[in-house]
C-alpha cells in the first residue's frame, strides 16, 4: 500500500509573535504526531525529510528552533495549534536531534500529556537531569557508533537510561539521514501504548 504525503504549514502565535509550522501528514489519520526538534543545522521544514516515519502512519510537526528562546512555550502553542486544526485526539511524542533533543527532553519533562520521547544522538548529558523530571515515561535513545560531535555524552545518557530502549547505529556518524532510522523509531512506536490520555 502507498500512502500519499502531504506537506504543509500552519501559522501559530507564541508570546504574541507570529510563527510558522510545518507538517507532513499520512493519507490517513495519523497513530501519533511526533514534534521534531531540529538540528541546529537544519530549519523547521526539515519535518519533510522524516518521510519514511510518516509513510509508517505517523504525521512529523516541527518549526524553526533556533535560537532557542521560549522553547516550551512555543511547542505548547504549536501543539495547540494542531489540535485546533483537527488533531486534537491524536497523542503527541517528542523528538529530537542533536542539540534538538536537548530541547526535546526539555519539552517532554515539562509536558506529561507527550506519551513518549526519542532523542537521536543528543549533544548534551545535561539531558540526564531533565530525564529524571520525566515521570517514567518511555524513552527511546539512539546514537552512532562513529560519532564524534558528541564528545563523550552518549555513555552518560546510556547510564542515566537504564530502561529506556537504547539502539546503536553501527558505522554511522554525527549526521546521518532520517530514513536511517526511521524503520527502527516506528517500530518502537507500534510498540507503544500511544493512547491520549489528557
Amino acid at each position: 500500500m502507498i500512502l500519499l504525503l502531504i506537506l504543509s504549514t500552519f501559522a501559530f502565535q507564541s508570546g504574541g509573535q507570529p510563527l510558522d509550522g510545518y507538517l507532513v501528514m499520512p493519507s490517513t489519520p495519523p497513530r501519533a504526531v511526533l514534534l521534531y526538534f531540529h538540528r541546529y543545522i537544519e530549519k523547521g521544514d526539515a519535518v519533510q525529510t522524516w518521510e519514511g516515519i510518516t509513510s509508517r502512519g505517523y504525521a512529523v510537526a516541527g518549526f524553526t528552533n533556533f535560537p532557542a528562546n521560549n522553547l516550551i512555550p512555543k511547542s505548547n502553542d504549536a501543539i495547540a495549534a494542531l489540535r485546533q486544526s483537527g488533531l486534537q485526539n491524536t497523542p503527541v511524542v517528542a523528538v529530537g536531534a542533536s542539540m534538538g533533543a536537548i530541547y526535546a527532553s526539555q519539552w517532554f519533562a515539562a509536558n506529561p500529556y507527550v506519551r513518549a520521547l526519542v532523542l537521536i544522538v543528543p549533544g548534551s548529558a545535561d539531558i540526564c537531569d531533565t530525564l529524571q523530571r520525566s515521570g517514567g515515561r518511555p524513552v527511546f535513545l539512539i546514537q552512532a557508533e562513529n560519532d564524534d560531535t558528541t564528545f563523550g555524552s552518549g555513555a552518560k545518557i546510556r547510564q542515566c537510561l537504564p530502561n529506556g530502549k537504547q539502539y546503536m547505529l553501527k558505522g554511522a556518524g554525527h549526521s546521518f539521514p532520517p530514513d536511517a532510522v526511521t524503520d527502527t523509531i516506528a517500530n518502537w512506536l507500534d510498540s507503544l501504548p500511544l493512547t491520549e490520555n489528557q
